[in-house]
């Protein structure tokens, strides 16, 4: 599973598609995994446009799989679960 968190103010000039990219070549280029996979809050575009982009394959959506409680109140929400296989880089 990879994954990573920016300081907004870092949002849009690429670095998460770097860093997508080096943890999916460390995950079989080092660690010789036969599969990575990745998840991400569906309304968060530009955060499965990155594993896309990192020829990452949308597996998965997961109604209500994530839960949290926000003041009191729990939530819950949908999540998407991407992957890539070693053969497909």
């Amino acid at each position: 599973m990879i994954g990573s968190f920016l300081l907004p103010e870092y949002w849009g000039q690429g670095y998460a598609t770097e860093i997508a990219r080096v943890l999916i070549d460390c995950c079989f280029d080092e660690f010789h995994l036969h599969r990575a996979n990745a998840l991400c809050n569906p309304k968060n575009t530009a955060s499965w446009k990155v594993l896309e982009k990192c020829g990452m394959r949308r597996e998965a959506y997961l109604r209500e799989k994530v839960r949290y409680v926000k003041g009191g109140i729990t939530c819950r929400e949908d999540e998407l679960e991407y992957a890539i296989l070693s053969s497909e880089r």
